[in-house]
């Protein structure tokens, strides 16, 4: 057999949508480890080249460890995996239960009887936190095996775990591990700029990234509502007018944002787009839309994080038609469900204007995020008439209620500065505000 690094074991993972990223919805290992990236290599069963392949893969690495004949035995947990390796090397299986049956003979292992002093060789899909493996080896060497090696498609390369194996006397080897699929991953452009910090951060220590993770991503709507007002506040994104600022239209109002700031931040732009996933997956679920489309121009930078951190298409809305006559670019079809992105609900006009020409076309939109809603009147009309459900990161109430956390001058005056929230357009007369000239 070749070996298998030039059949390119990690391209052919990430081409079957395999590799799973999203540091937004994580995969917890049985440990409680949080994981941002994951491999399903179980489902490569689907398909039978790629499977050979794997195989392939496997079977080097054994061969390489042990040489041909250099065991008795197979054994695994997973029955099919396990079920192919013997195929390659046409030794004896056994499959080892994670649980002993409650009938029957009751035997934690199958197939295959073990005798004492035979060599087993333990195959696994992946090898992170080593705690099921180990488990299995000493179901093995109770019955008198020895098991030299575990072989697995992907080790995640967690220290313990392999000191863990170690001390029982095996060794891990692994068909690839989660660094080649990382740097693969990076080297192609597999893996997007806003889920790469989170993978570094995972390899770099697994267990202060899921307490991160359990800290700082797993927060309660009121939680993730104060961050994002101190997030635009401190890139001054949002700015307080207790004297009042007149708008274009004539209002006067005691806040003004520019959320096109969030360009201009990276890091706040990256925490940002986290967040707006996090409420996407509570609120909304990432299987009700297919592609995404921001308001333009404000919500399409946002638009772009989501779309790229989802790893799923982005629609660009046009101000004016093209010169091919579509007010849209991008692969949208007859029942593409489109998730809009908006940065700023005032009337909530511009979103209706994006919305049209997608659905003239063809295309649902039924969802829509927001990072700021002022909650005006006009806008609870034109979403009621739009039929629109709309998810909104942080509120004109919450924003005034955090800076005033920050300025002692905005606590004093933090009821008045409330008020316009409830009576934007009396606001200015009913506190004799007449605001710049």
């Amino acid at each position: 057999m070749a070996q298998f690094k030039d059949t390119h074991l990690e391209e052919m993972l990430f081409d079957k949508n395999l590799v799973i990223i999203n540091p937004s919805h994580p995969v917890t290992l049985p440990s409680g480890i949080m994981t941002p990236i994951y491999l399903k290599c179980s489902d490569i069963m689907s398909y039978p080249f790629e499977q050979h392949k794997m195989m392939e893969a496997l079977y080097s690495t054994i061969k390489n460890h042990l040489g041909e004949g250099g065991f008795d035995i197979v054994a695994g947990t997973d029955i099919p995996l396990t079920t192919c390796v013997q195929q390659y090397f046409h030794v004896p299986m056994c499959y080892v239960r994670k649980e002993a049956k409650d009938h029957g003979l009751r035997l934690p292992i199958e197939g295959a009887e073990i005798r004492p002093g035979q060599r087993v060789v333990f195959v696994e899909d992946v090898f992170s936190t080593g705690e099921s493996t180990a488990e299995a080896v000493k179901s093995i060497t109770s019955a008198g095996g020895v098991v030299d090696l575990c072989a697995v498609i992907c080790d995640f390369q967690i220290n313990s775990a392999s000191q863990n194996l170690s001390k029982l006397g095996v060794t891990v080897r692994g068909a690839t591990t989660m660094d080649r699929i990382f740097d693969y991953g990076l080297s192609h452009n597999r893996i997007s700029t806003l889920n790469q910090r989170h993978c570094q951060y995972w390899r770099h220590d697994p267990m202060n990234w899921t307490e991160m993770y359990k800290n700082k991503m797993l927060y309660s709507d009121e939680q993730i509502s104060k961050e994002m007002a101190r997030i635009i506040l401190g890139i001054e994104a949002v700015t307080i007018h207790p004297d009042g600022i007149r708008y274009a239209s004539g209002t006067i109002s005691p806040v003004y944002t520019n959320l096109r700031k969030l360009i201009g931040f990276p890091v706040q732009r990256e925490r940002v787009a986290q967040l707006a996933t996090a409420v996407i997956d509570k609120h909304i679920g990432f299987d009700n839309f297919d592609s995404v489309a921001g308001v333009p121009s404000a919500g399409e930078p946002l638009a772009t994080d989501i779309a790229t951190m989802l790893g799923i298409p982005l629609i660009r809305i046009l101000k004016k038609p093209n010169f091919e006559g579509r007010q849209y670019e991008g692969n949208l079809r007859l029942g593409t469900r489109i998730l809009l992105v908006e940065d700023l609900i005032s009337t909530f006009g511009s979103a209706v204007e994006a919305i049209e020409p997608m659905r003239v076309n063809g295309a649902k939109v039924e969802h829509c995020i927001a990072i700021v809603d002022y909650q005006m009147k006009k806008s609870a009309e034109n979403i009621k008439k739009c039929k629109v459900d709309v998810k909104v990161m942080t509120y004109f109430p919450v924003i005034i209620e955090e800076a005033a956390l920050l300025n002692e001058e905005i606590t004093s005056q933090k009821e008045m500065l409330l008020d316009w929230g409830t009576d934007h357009e009396n606001w200015a007369k009913k506190h004799g505000i007449t605001g710049p000239k």
